[in-house]
């Protein structure tokens, strides 16, 4: 593997941006990415977190797993050079959706929606994927300037533009370490709309409200801060996970969460990701947080 700057890495796969047809793009994105990547410096602690959890695990194997991984970082790469591009067409055409009934009958009752989703490679794109539903999307999003290192932030903030312009007329929510950005979830599910959170964020990236979960013969740690607000508000909790297929298919399955309590929300949405990163252990980002794993449990 030969690593290279992003600056040169990002030149090579905005160029590919430009290639027709996608099929075509994305499976070079992806083979490049297993060849040349500035990220290689993760896929360290990313085996080691896949070997660890490997008996968890009934098909494959940890190396085949990595590589896996590493093809995403190339296909969601190509897609922060392809949001700008995409139109409602790409439903059905790239991107299989189901289950998208149950949000929008809600939404048509008055009633807002919390999608509970994780860091698979495409959780922006999952963002962007509601939007061209034509659902008017919020996107809880850790604030870039607090994570993201200064050579990457034009192309975070182009990212972050090019997808908010999907949202009709919604808005990336940016976490913040004073929760300043919490009244912003009570208005969006107040006003019954769609907010879009990933609850998987290790402990060093969310301290606070956290529950404990058995996951993967391990045990995890997820906020329940937006669960919380939402059971408040009676929103519709669903879940969903994007999914890249290979070439140009994309997938997303909405399925809702029929619990009454926070914890009981939590359980569900936990063993749900656990079965997604089982299916599709490569497709999940979260190996390469060092604090994945937690043996805390606190009450709610």
């Amino acid at each position: 593997m030969k690593r290279i700057s992003y600056q040169n890495y990002l030149a090579i796969i905005s160029t590919l941006s430009q290639i027709r047809p996608r099929s075509l793009a994305y499976s070079l994105a992806a083979y490049l990415t297993c060849h040349f990547s500035p990220r290689e410096v993760e896929m360290e602690l990313v085996t080691q977190r896949l070997s660890q959890c490997a008996p968890g695990i009934e098909e494959g194997v940890p190396e085949t797993w990595a590589q896996s991984y590493r093809r995403n970082v190339g296909v969601v790469t190509l897609n922060t050079y392809l949001f700008r591009k995409m139109t409602p067409t790409w439903i059905g055409r790239h991107i299989n959706v189901n289950g998208d009934k149950y949000l929008r009958s809600a939404l048509a009752a008055g009633q807002s929606v919390l999608v509970l989703s994780a860091h698979q490679h495409h959780l922006v794109f999952l963002a962007a994927t509601l939007g061209l539903l034509g659902l008017k999307t919020n996107t809880i999003l850790m604030d870039p300037s607090l994570t993201v290192p200064n050579e990457l932030v034009k192309y975070m903030e182009r990212m972050i533009e090019d997808s908010e312009q999907h949202f009709n007329g919604g808005h990336y929510i940016l976490v913040d370490y004073q929760n300043r950005f919490v009244r912003r979830i009570y208005r969006a599910l107040e006003e019954g709309e769609v907010v879009l959170s990933a609850n998987d964020f290790p402990n060093d990236l969310a301290p606070k409200r956290r529950i404990s979960l058995p996951f993967l013969n391990q045990t995890v740690s997820i906020p329940y801060g937006s669960i919380k607000i939402a059971v408040e508000q009676g929103a519709l909790i669903t879940s969903a996970f994007m999914r890249w297929h290979g070439k140009d298919r994309f997938s997303v399955e909405f399925s809702p969460i029929e619990a009454g309590s926070v914890e009981e929300v939590c359980a569900v949405y936990t063993d749900r990701l656990q079965q997604t990163v089982m299916r599709d252990p490569g497709g999940w980002e979260g190996w390469k947080w060092p604090a994945l794993f937690d043996t805390e449990t606190e009450s709610i």
